[in-house]
Formats: structure tokens, C-alpha cells, sequence
């Protein structure tokens, strides 16, 4: 059969559709899409499993309703998009396109994002439950925490990560700044008793001063400090150790305020919200708001609260929930408690109003 220029010309043609085709699907582009995640309810306790917020050593309270924490789902830091997906995400509604590098820095292997994440994570916890022991006038005491050991120094078998300073050679220390003062007048090669705390039980260790690597005349015991906090009950949050990242902080805390409070906060309804906190009760800012705000109204939820400093993300979107801005978990527990009814609730600072 005699292939004519047409018919040569048409083949051509098809072959670089295909192999461009193939390199739209196949080539990967440097972005990520975050798209609504799966919510967990706080209050639950999965079958099988502990409860979501497990309390112990302090009068805990029922909760009849749902507290959620709202997830983002993203494109893993071991994938990557072809560029296909990475439009899809950028023109659904309930999706966002972004630079891969604005998500997962530069130069990390998956290990270290993974390894970051499950970090902010359990730092995010810990800060939760001092904010809301503070917020019911609870006990809690601030003293300074072994963050890290210099391999081979002084303080290497003696102390460990995780501890609380509480003394030192009888002095009571509440600060990492006062801990450095008293090394700045102790002489190198002087034995120092360290008081601690560690998983709650009291001890005293003995380290040994040396010189610094910096200045001989400086004593070091090759530590770094930050601040710690020793308080009465135990309380663990017990979460898929997948979710990842600190936005879920302002959630846990507002359901360990509920389980330690006569008062029903939440109440019977489903509430739902995402905010970093700090300790001293701060909320800040997250990434993924909209997609969090479409899982909350996939699950119904009836009030949805969230960092103020978000409120300019949302744009032109408008959800059927009311979305309550927040800057202080203070803020939260106000707006729980006065968004009881209609009136109430239109009186509160909204972000989609």
C-alpha cells in the first residue's frame, strides 16, 4: 500500500500527540495540591482503640458532642504531580495548587519532613493541654527542659532530653536564662547536683563543668534548654501518628477545656476548627483553610472556628456554616458559649459575613 503525504503528514501528527500526551501524564511538575482531608472528633474512642483524649489524675467531665480537628490532604513528600493534576487542583473549588517548595523544603530527604512533621505534631499537643490547664485555672509550672545534648559532653548519661531542671546545688531554678547565670559563675571542672524531673518521678544527678569550646573560661555542661512544663494530671492525645503539622492545637485544647470543666462547652453539637496555639494561649495562623472548611461541612458541622489571620484566605468562597474567627483560645471558649443561639451567634466576629 502507498502511503501518501497526507497520510505521512496524519501520522506524524498523531505520534507527537501521543508522546506529548505521554509526557503531560508522565513528566512530573514541581507542585502539590491540598484538597479536604479526613476530620477526627476529639471526644471519640475508636473501637479497639484508647480514647482519642485520654485523661487521668484530675475530675473529668462528660462531652456529648463532636469537637473535630480538620485536615488538609496532601500530594506526600515521596510523589509527585503531573502537570494534568496539578491543573485539576488548581480550578476545583475545593482544591489548591502550590509550589512544592512552599510546602516541603528545599534539600530535605522524605525521612526529615516526615520526621519534622510528626515533631510540630507532639509540640503542638504538649502546648495544647498547658494552654487549657491555664485556661481552667489549672496548676502549671514552668521550668526549664534539656532540648538537646552535645554528643561526648558532661551532661551526656547524666541528663536526658525531656527533662525538668528543677535545681541546682539546692537553688531552685524556674528559668533556662537563670540556669545559664549560674553557669557563668561556676568555675570549669566544678561538680554541679542538677535536680530533675523525668516522666514525673524526682531525681538528682551530678554533672561535671567543662570549658568551653568558645572561651576556656566559660563553663558548659553541653546542653541547650527550653521551656518545659510539670503539672498534676495525665493527659495524651492519642491520634493517627500520620496527621502530621501543629494546626490541630487549638482543637485539643478546647477539648481538654471541656473534659475539665463542669460547664458544657461544645455541648450536643459538632463543633469543628484548626488554629496552631501557643501555651500561653495564642492562635496562629494556618495553611489549607478552605480545604478544612469543606471536610467541616462534609461532616456537618454546625460552627466552624478558625485563626482570624485566616479570615482574608477564604476570598470570594462562601460556606454554609458559620465560621467564627478567633485570635485567642479565650476568643473559642467565648464564642462556644455565647453561640448557643441565633442571636448570639450573629453578635460574634465571623470570617464569612
Amino acid at each position: 500500500m502507498r502511503l501518501t503525504s497526507q497520510t505521512w503528514t496524519a501520522f506524524v501528527c498523531a505520534a507527537l500527540f501521543v508522546a506529548m500526551a505521554a509526557v503531560l501524564i508522565l513528566v512530573p511538575v514541581p507542585y502539590v495540591t491540598w484538597s479536604p482531608g479526613n476530620t477526627y472528633d476529639v471526644f471519640a474512642t475508636p473501637e479497639g482503640e484508647p480514647p482519642v483524649l485520654e485523661i487521668s489524675g484530675i475530675k473529668t467531665y462528660p462531652t456529648p458532642g463532636s469537637l473535630s480537628a480538620t485536615t488538609v490532604s496532601v500530594t506526600t513528600a515521596d510523589s509527585r504531580l503531573s502537570l494534568p493534576e496539578a491543573l485539576l487542583g488548581f480550578f476545583l473549588p475545593s482544591r489548591d495548587t502550590l509550589p512544592r517548595a512552599a510546602v516541603y523544603r528545599p534539600g530535605k530527604t522524605v525521612d526529615e519532613i516526615e520526621s519534622g512533621q510528626a515533631t510540630a505534631m507532639t509540640s503542638s499537643q504538649d502546648e495544647a493541654v498547658v494552654a487549657a490547664l491555664r485556661q481552667a485555672n489549672k496548676r502549671v509550672r514552668e521550668l526549664p527542659m534539656v532540648t538537646s545534648i552535645t554528643l561526648g559532653a558532661p551532661a551526656e548519661g547524666n541528663l536526658q532530653p525531656g527533662d525538668l531542671v528543677t535545681k541546682i546545688d539546692g537553688t531552685k531554678v524556674t528559668s533556662a536564662a537563670q540556669i545559664e547565670r549560674i553557669l557563668s559563675k561556676t568555675r570549669v571542672g566544678a561538680k554541679l547536683r542538677i535536680g530533675v524531673l523525668r516522666a514525673d518521678e524526682a531525681m538528682d544527678v551530678t554533672v561535671s563543668t567543662v570549658a568551653s569550646n568558645d572561651d576556656p573560661r566559660v563553663a558548659v555542661i553541653g546542653t541547650t534548654w527550653s521551656t518545659g512544663y510539670d503539672f498534676d494530671p495525665d493527659i495524651n492525645v492519642n491520634l493517627d501518628p500520620k496527621v502530621g503539622g501543629p494546626s490541630a492545637g487549638l482543637v485539643f485544647a478546647l477539648g481538654v477545656y471541656d473534659r475539665l470543666t463542669v460547664k458544657e462547652l461544645v455541648g450536643s453539637r459538632t463543633v469543628a476548627g484548626t488554629g496552631t496555639l501557643t501555651a500561653d494561649g495564642k492562635v496562629g495562623a494556618i495553611g489549607g483553610v478552605k480545604e478544612k472548611l469543606h471536610s467541616a461541612q462534609e461532616k456537618r458541622a454546625e460552627l466552624f472556628l478558625m485563626p482570624a489571620a485566616n479570615c482574608g484566605d477564604l476570598g470570594d468562597e462562601t460556606f454554609e456554616i458559620p465560621v467564627i474567627a478567633v485570635n485567642t483560645l479565650d476568643d473559642a471558649v467565648k464564642a462556644l458559649n455565647q453561640s448557643r443561639d441565633v442571636a448570639s451567634l450573629n453578635s460574634l466576629e465571623t470570617c464569612n459575613r
